[in-house]
């Protein structure tokens, strides 16, 4: 994976001037770092990771994706993202093989079926490949999100509290390709609480509140 650095100067979230969701933060990562994201429920984890992917806009400051020293904009840097998060919705009407599609059109990426049933067999969910995704349990739900998240061979991870809804099985599969993720030159950043999630951090930032 080509050399990258993501860098985020004095970012913060405001909804309001007596509204602030955290005070403003700067952190950097790149190739084969995790970081971590602490802070007590509402501190706007959440809303951080929404933000680097680009999906919230920042009140202040500024972030930044280099790779190999050129600034990555629009659809590129979008892309340059997985997501990860137990608030996102699927689209449920469909299969996991057809959601799986939908989203890559979506993403204006290539849809791979063969890597599509790989990573299906990977997170231990093929034999359910047909079946709609409503009828999905939580766990397998969060199984299909980070063969999503991972379809497009992004660079970086964001995963919003990864292990919730998962069974000893499923929080082992997701560590080991979070390892392969980021042996392979990927980096990760992790919202979280859990003791076990903040062990796999290199660094661990805490967000407070104004």
């Amino acid at each position: 994976m080509n050399g990258f650095l993501l860098q985020a100067v004095d970012i913060s979230k405001s909804y309001s001037e007596n509204n602030k969701v955290f005070v403003p933060v700067s952190f950097s990562i790149k190739n084969g770092e995790i970081l971590g994201i602490c802070g007590d429920n509402g501190s706007g984890k959440s809303t951080l990771l929404k933000m680097i992917a680009g999906i919230t806009e920042l009140s202040s400051g500024s972030i930044e994706l280099k790779t190999e020293n050129q600034s990555q904009k629009n659809s590129n840097y979008r892309n340059s993202f997985g997501f990860v998060s137990p608030y996102l919705k699927l689209y449920d009407e469909f299969n996991a093989i057809e959601l799986v599609d939908v989203v890559s059109k979506l993403r204006c990426t290539e849809y791979d079926k063969q890597k599509t049933i790989e990573l299906l067999k990977i997170f231990d969910i093929f034999r359910h490949r047909i079946q709609p995704v409503r009828t999905f349990s939580s766990g397998m739900k969060q199984r299909l999100q980070f063969i999503i998240c991972l379809m497009h061979s992004p660079k970086i991870l964001l995963l919003d509290e990864p292990s919730t809804n998962l069974d000893k099985t499923g929080i082992k599969i997701i560590e080991k390709q979070i390892a392969e993720h980021i042996q392979n030159g990927g980096a990760a950043i992790i919202a979280t609480n859990e003791s076990r999630e903040a062990t796999l951090c290199h660094s661990i930032i805490n967000l407070k509140r104004p």
